[in-house]
């Protein structure tokens, strides 16, 4: 885990992606876990798209990021958190959710972003 990835739990900080994203920060890695057409309507800059529905089958795609910082984001948090569960019982050692996801993304950083 590098220095810059504090977590609490299970979480990170919109506050604390948005700088990493703003320095970039190459250790870390973003990865949505939504639908395609909630990906479509909008993502973070660079993620990676692995739906949650489809994780299971498409797991070898994350191949080479166990040693990056995955922060995993969906809307809201709760699907992120429940990747994070699973890539962590299979693995990968800095995996943490997006706290509260794009709503709270777009409430805290960016009030453009379309998270609905």
């Amino acid at each position: 885990m590098s220095d810059a990835f504090t977590r609490d739990g299970w979480v990170i900080s919109p506050e604390t992606v948005r700088s990493r994203l703003e320095k970039g920060d190459a250790s870390m890695v973003l990865l949505d876990c939504r639908t395609q057409p909630e990906f479509d309507m909008g993502h973070l800059p660079g993620a990676v798209h692995l739906p949650m529905q489809e994780l299971s089958l498409r797991q070898d795609e994350l191949d080479g990021l166990q040693d990056r910082d995955v922060v995993i984001y969906c809307r809201t948090g709760r699907r992120s958190r429940i990747v994070a569960r699973y890539l962590t019982l299979r693995g990968f050692p800095c995996v943490v959710s997006l706290d509260g996801g794009l709503q709270v993304w777009s409430e805290k950083i960016d009030p453009s972003f379309p998270w609905e």
